[in-house]
């Protein structure tokens, strides 16, 4: 068994309802990691209630992806809580707002978690603080690090998601592929001018996961949805330009109608009453229809 199977290795902490939440090594590590710094800052008897409130973050994690993936109608029967990020394999309707919702639901809820110790902070007595801050740390870190456009965060699909409807599949790729690259670049910058050793670490990952994206994205695969629609989705400038070649077609029916109305009423005049019945600008629109017409039919 390798390293990294080793530190993924699972136990199942809650079953219900065909659904199976586990919690992982590596995430006892990295909740043992941050309970040591939350001893630091507020004192050692803080340090279990440090442990569990990193836990409780990645499970609140991983139960707000499984609410989001069933809401639109996916298939999800295990979960696991890791560090910064839940280890799931769910089925998410190939759209864009099933990938979106499904992944941007781990971040907003440990976001909503964050700003309520915080606005909870303001109010409440000297010996709840440490928990409350405890819980905006844990929680707030768990949303910022899911927003990175790489593996193994959530930004790696919830930015496609979004991308997808404006730019098309291909090209939300494309730009998440770029954002990813970004992502890391941001970490290793943080993690080298910090001489944070775990930032520069997550910065690495990052930029190996982005490199292995851009390599599937470029063998014409799309990296992160595991397909290749039959039908992409047209984007938002597709369908923009779509609606104004339909709007402009429609203005000129409108127009040819109104002509042929027009010209309709001016051959009924000329056979009841002669040319010479016509005015100088009826004689004109008369004449300008007439030559559209052939233009029309001349092409």
């Amino acid at each position: 068994m390798d390293l990294l199977s080793w530190l993924n290795r699972s136990w199942p902490i809650w079953r219900t309802r065909g659904l199976t939440v586990g919690v992982s090594l590596w995430l006892l590590i990295v909740a043992g990691l941050f309970a040591i710094q939350g001893a630091h800052a507020f004192g050692f008897a803080w340090l279990p209630a440090a442990a569990t409130l990193a836990v409780v973050a990645m499970v609140i994690h991983a139960l707000a992806h499984v609410a989001a993936v069933r809401l639109v109608r996916g298939q999800i029967s295990e979960t696991t809580a890791s560090a910064l990020v839940e280890q799931s394999s769910p089925f998410i309707p190939p759209r864009p707002w099933p990938v979106f919702a499904s992944a941007i639901a781990g971040p907003l809820a440990n976001g909503l978690v964050a700003v309520g110790a915080w606005q909870a902070a303001a109010h409440a007595p000297a010996w709840l603080q440490p928990a409350l801050a405890l819980t905006l740390w844990a929680n707030a870190g768990v949303a910022l690090l899911n927003c990175l456009a790489c593996s193994p965060f959530d930004g790696r699909l919830f930015w496609r998601g979004l991308l997808w409807p404006l730019l098309g599949l291909r090209r939300a790729s494309a730009a998440t592929i770029g954002l990813g690259y970004l992502s890391a670049a941001l970490l290793l910058f943080l993690g080298a001018a910090s001489t944070d050793l775990l930032a520069f670490l997550m910065g690495l990952m990052c930029l190996f996961s982005t490199i292995t994206d851009h390599r599937v994205f470029r063998s014409g695969m799309e990296p992160a949805l595991d397909l290749v629609p039959d039908r992409p989705l047209p984007s938002f400038w597709d369908r923009w330009k779509h609606r104004r070649a339909a709007a402009a077609q429609a203005r000129q029916a409108r127009q040819e109608a109104d002509e042929q109305e027009v010209l309709d009423r001016l051959l009924a005049k000329v056979s009841a009453e002669g040319l010479p019945s016509l005015t100088a600008g009826e004689r004109a629109t008369l004449q300008r229809i007439s030559q559209r017409q052939k233009e029309r039919a001349g092409r």
